[in-house]
């Protein structure tokens, strides 16, 4: 957001330190993410659809090639973890994801991904769908590379290193296997809060989508000092659970040490399998 408002700014007012300031912070954000192929905020829903509306705003609005080229480069990066994680069948974009604030798919992101597939991922008749005015003119599209992943499922296995800590000779890896029966996903090396999918199945449960989701529930919440680690080869997955002992609890950082002489202060401490059913006809009841 910030480069498309001093890139553009630049341009329109004839402020070339404006338009060099919001092009340094395009290129390092180009460069960063460049690092590992993939974004920060791994297969996120919520800020996947963030970063394809602002780099489609400013390859838009921007008369500088440089700009185009290089929100073009980052559109197709995004595109791509997008495409590869829907699944046509069950009408489902799958995990696992690093930040999401819903499991199932939301009726803006469902109505997003209609609008940008020119209806190759169909959900609801075009008068029922949610319509964000910021949508309008910002030329969001699916690249027609990406449209035969919206169309129908082959069986794939997508395999990306999402994280790394070159001093510590630390990552994470993200696993993803679909197939037109299910879809499962899982990460490498996760905590349990609430907003990640560290470890998630999408199936088909009579017509409709479900999922089941590894949690683990302190108090009834997810608890955010459990660390997932697992390894996963298609539709198996084996993996262990570890608690921190300086790690936060409903949040991973707030409310730290959360562990006192080796004991977790709890009334309820269970792990869960939760199952949950989708319906494309709730969109129409929320509105």
């Amino acid at each position: 957001m910030g480069a498309f408002v001093t890139a553009i700014a630049g341009e329109h007012y004839h402020r070339a330190d404006y338009y060099e300031y919001g092009l340094q912070r395009l290129e390092r954000f180009r460069d960063f993410t460049n690092r590992l192929q993939t974004f920060q905020e791994y297969n996120s829903p919520a800020y996947a659809l963030i970063t394809i509306l602002e780099l489609s705003k400013l390859r838009t609005e921007s008369v500088s090639q440089q700009v185009k080229a290089i929100s073009d480069e980052m559109l197709g990066l995004c595109w791509k973890m997008v495409a590869e994680h829907y699944h046509p069948g069950l009408q489902q974009w799958c995990g696992p994801y690093s930040r999401s604030y819903s499991t199932l798919l939301k009726p803006e992101t469902a109505s997003f991904l209609q609008l940008v597939t020119e209806g190759m991922a169909f959900f609801l008749p075009w008068e029922q769908l949610s319509y964000s005015p910021e949508w309008f003119g910002s030329g969001i599209r699916c690249p027609e590379a990406y449209l035969p992943y919206f169309r129908e499922t082959q069986t794939h296995t997508v395999r990306e290193i999402f994280y790394r800590d070159d001093k510590k000779g630390f990552e994470k890896t993200a696993h993803a296997y679909m197939m037109p029966q299910y879809a499962l996903g899982s990460f490498t090396r996760e905590i349990m809060w609430n907003q990640c999918r560290s470890l998630i199945a999408y199936l088909d449960n009579g017509g409709r989508a479900a999922y089941i989701h590894l949690r683990v529930l302190k108090n009834g919440y997810d608890y955010s000092s459990a660390l997932l680690t697992s390894a996963q080869h298609e539709g198996d997955v084996i993996g262990g659970l570890q608690f921190f002992t300086n790690g936060g609890d409903t949040h991973y950082w707030i409310r730290r040490a959360a562990l006192s002489k080796r004991k977790i202060c709890a009334y309820a401490l269970r792990l869960a399998d939760i199952w949950m059913i989708w319906n494309a006809s709730w969109f129409s009841r929320i509105k």
